[in-house]
Order: structure tokens, then C-alpha cells, then sequence
């Protein structure tokens, strides 16, 4: 298929193999049909000057891996709301991956969470993410060196770390404040020591906002924040005292992972969620009461915790995750609960009674 320049496929066809046109380095325009389903891996792959417009039917239901990767000139791509009725909510990461010519891209409001689909696509400069968007997860837009423009609507709830990362318009928001803020989601903090107050508008406390900062000694966060991301305080080593808010009810995986100076901290009754390594390698901590609405104590938790020596665990949790306690070598507690994949908790407390 080298030597074709035009490309239209027939009404009936519902779906193009993986590798089908991969490689047609001669093919400029596409047109797909409105029977179209699947788009398999790599379909168009390195096309590389296939320019669009690309409109992709609305009864397509997936994107599929690459499969638009390196169709270096690709500059307008129309993404469906809908299919069949039914909201598009997301497309495979690194569909359009190493697109040099996209410039622009607008993601319709039906996607719950943003991330990944246009890696690499260096020359982008605009985004735009329409009302309905709830989360932008993490690394989504990293390394677009170009991209200066981000309209970021209010539904977006979640922000996780590196999101914006190496990018013009992050560079743009550091020179107006060092403290990043967008819809009351805390994305950075900036160069800052000893005692750090969070601004009351405060939400959520974005993905890396505080990560590997080792100047912080102590944070006060206000009533107003509700969610804890990824990484949020990862490997703040010096930092020794913080609260978090009563009206918090998610706390992510790796939040205060590496908080080596850490003595205490009181998770309040509003945590339904921690998720894994949240609290691993926190090895001055020691005591931890866990929350009444918490089921599962996930993987890796409190590994590495080697200072800690009590844990209240509520009769609501179920399941310890794989390795939870691992390495916890002042924690009394016997070895099929620390190394076991689940493990069904029948007491309130290890450190306090018998398991």
C-alpha cells in the first residue's frame, strides 16, 4: 500500500485490523465510514503525511493503542461526544503519539479523566477540555514543551502530579505566583521552608503539589480541602507535622510516602479511602488509628513504618493488602497478616490485643 495517496473507505466496513494501513507513507486523506466500530492497534500508524481533517465516525467505540501514532502531519482531529447514544469517556493512551503537526486539540466534556493520548505530540499549543471533564491524571500533558494554552473547565476536580509538567503554560503560572492554583486544586507550591500555610479557597491538594521538597518542616491545610493526591507530600523528609482536615475522604497512593521525620498523624473519621504506599516509609510514626469507614487496608500502606508499634484497626476492615505492615519491625504483629494477599481481620487493634 505505499504508493496510495487517497484513501476512502466503503459504507459496511466496521473495523480496521491491527497494522492495516501502517506505514503508508504516501496516504494524505482518510475517509472513514459511518459504520466504522473498531479502530485496531497501529492502524494508521506512521502515516506520516496524512493530514486530515480526521473525523471519526460516532460509531466508533474505541481508539485503539497507536493507532494514530507518528502521523507526523496530522493537524485537525474531530473526536465523537457520543456513540450510540453513549458518552465517549476515554481513548487509548498514546493513540495519537509523535503527531508533530497537531497543534490544537479540544476533548469533548463526555471524558471523565485526561492523560496520556497526545504523548509526545511536541508542537501542540492549545488545549482545550470542554465542561464535563473530571480529572487530569498524571504525566497527562508532560513534556509538551509548546503547549501555552489550557482551558481547564470547572468539573475538573483532580489534578495528579506532573500533569503539566516541562510546559509553557505551568512556566507562564509559576512567573504570576510561585503557589499554582486552579480550581481550587493546589498543583504547586513553589520554593518555600519551615511552616507552610495552604490558602483557605483550597480544595484538593494536587498530585506532587509538595513532592520532594525538604525544607518544609510543617504544613496546616484548612477545613476546606476534601482529597489528597498521589504523591502530594511524597518524600517531604524533614517535614514533622501536619493535619489533615476533617472533611477529607481520600487519601492516594505514595501521598506522604518517604515522610521520614513524621511522628504523628491523626486521619480523620471522613477517610473512606487510602490507597496503596499512602503512608510507606513514614519510620518515625508511631501509632496509627484507622478510620471506622475504612474496609481494606491496601498493599504496602504502612510498610517500612519500622518505628511503629500500634495500629487501631476498626472491626469495618475486611482485608489487608499484600504487605501492608511489611518491614514494620516494631509492630507486633504475626507474618500471615503482614505477607498474605488478604487477610480476614476478626480485632480492633495489633500492638493493643492478640490478632
Amino acid at each position: 500500500f505505499d504508493s496510495i495517496t487517497e484513501l476512502v473507505i466503503p459504507e459496511g466496513v466496521t473495523s480496521i485490523g491491527e497494522n492495516a494501513f501502517k506505514g503508508c507513507t504516501s496516504l494524505t486523506s482518510i475517509v472513514l465510514p459511518k459504520t466504522l466500530t473498531s479502530i485496531s492497534d497501529y492502524a494508521f500508524s506512521g502515516c506520516s503525511k496524512l493530514k486530515g481533517p480526521m473525523v471519526i465516525p460516532e460509531g466508533v467505540k474505541r481508539l485503539n493503542y497507536k493507532s494514530f501514532a507518528g502521523c507526523a502531519n496530522l493537524k485537525s482531529i474531530v473526536i465523537p461526544e457520543t456513540v450510540d447514544g453513549k458518552k465517549v469517556t476515554k481513548i487509548s493512551s498514546d493513540v495519537f503519539s509523535g503527531n508533530e503537526e497537531l497543534t490544537s486539540v479540544t476533548i469533548p466534556g463526555s471524558f471523565e479523566y485526561v492523560g496520556g493520548e497526545f504523548k509526545d505530540c511536541i508542537n501542540i499549543k492549545s488545549i482545550t477540555m470542554l465542561e464535563g471533564v473530571k480529572g487530569i491524571t498524571e504525566e497527562a500533558f508532560a513534556g509538551l514543551s509548546n503547549l501555552e494554552k489550557i482551558t481547564i473547565p470547572s468539573s475538573v476536580a483532580t489534578i495528579d502530579c506532573d500533569a503539566f509538567a516541562g510546559t509553557k503554560w505551568l512556566k507562564n503560572k509559576r512567573k504570576e505566583n510561585a503557589v499554582v492554583i486552579v480550581n481550587d486544586i493546589l498543583i504547586e507550591i513553589g520554593d518555600c521552608s519551615g511552616e507552610v500555610v495552604v490558602p483557605n479557597s483550597v480544595k484538593c491538594i494536587g498530585g506532587g503539589a509538595f513532592a520532594g521538597n525538604n525544607n518544609i518542616t510543617s504544613i496546616k491545610m484548612p477545613e476546606s480541602v476534601k482529597h489528597i493526591g498521589c504523591h502530594a507530600f511524597y518524600n517531604c523528609t524533614k517535614l514533622t507535622n501536619i493535619n489533615i482536615p476533617q472533611n477529607v475522604t481520600s487519601i492516594e497512593m505514595d501521598a506522604f510516602n518517604g515522610c521520614s521525620s513524621l511522628t504523628s498523624i491523626d486521619i480523620p473519621q471522613s477517610v473512606t479511602r487510602i490507597m496503596y504506599d499512602a503512608f510507606s516509609g513514614c519510620s518515625s510514626l508511631t501509632t496509627i488509628n484507622i478510620p471506622e469507614h475504612i474496609t481494606r487496608i491496601e498493599s504496602g500502606v504502612f510498610s517500612n513504618c519500622s518505628n511503629l508499634a500500634s495500629i487501631t484497626i476498626p472491626e469495618s476492615v475486611t482485608e489487608i493488602g499484600w504487605g501492608a505492615f511489611n518491614s514494620c519491625s516494631s509492630l507486633p504483629v504475626i507474618d500471615y497478616v503482614q505477607y498474605a494477599d488478604t487477610c480476614l481481620v476478626k480485632k480492633t487493634s495489633y500492638g493493643k490485643e492478640n490478632n
